[in-house]
């Protein structure tokens, strides 16, 4: 079997493209770390999504695929329980994909019911580039946004209404009633 160099140069640029991205933004410390915390989000879906698959050939292509999806609803699904028992800080981001994690230790019955799409290392290459356009694409027009002009500050009329609505959302959720 040959080593996929090309997979792993293109993981490497992705990784710095993003590090450019939240440096030029002037928010590196804090691209990274919510980088991390999605990251921590979805690895219990990877586990499972691994765990389900077994270890057939593509298993861990298709975990890689499909995991992040599970990971992040497990996770927030528990995020959602922790809320409503009433816990509300920063430690549950942690908390909640051990709980999720979890699922992935009774999940052990299930491993290999599944069997894996045939997905290489070619595959994920192009995936990976998929990925990288969108910094290439996004951060031109994010970069602008607030920035100073002759009127004030250049803010479009969609970027004030999103700001406006997530902020009422925010507030709702932030009552702490259950349902929000």
């Amino acid at each position: 079997m040959t080593r996929d160099h090309g997979g792993r140069a293109l993981a490497v640029v992705l990784a710095s493209t993003l590090g450019v991205t939240f440096w030029a933004l002037g928010a590196f410390f804090w691209g990274i770390l919510l980088t991390l915390v999605f990251v921590i989000a979805v690895l219990p879906g990877v586990a499972l999504a691994k765990r389900i698959y077994g270890d057939d050939e593509g298993a861990w292509g298709t975990a890689c695929l499909v995991g992040p999806v599970w990971g992040f609803a497990l996770t927030s699904l528990n995020l959602l329980g922790l809320w409503a028992a009433g816990l509300r800080s920063p430690a549950i981001l942690l908390i909640a994909p051990v709980l999720a994690g979890a699922i992935v230790v009774a999940a052990r019955p299930w491993t290999g019911i599944l069997k894996p799409m045939p997905i290489g290392a070619r595959d994920l290459r192009w995936l990976l580039l998929v990925l990288l356009l969108v910094p290439a694409v996004v951060s031109r027009p994010y970069s602008r946004v607030g920035s100073e002009v002759h009127d004030g500050r250049a803010y479009r009329a969609y970027f004030t209404a999103d700001f406006v609505w997530k902020m009422a959302v925010v507030a709702e959720v932030a009552k702490g009633d259950v349902p929000p």
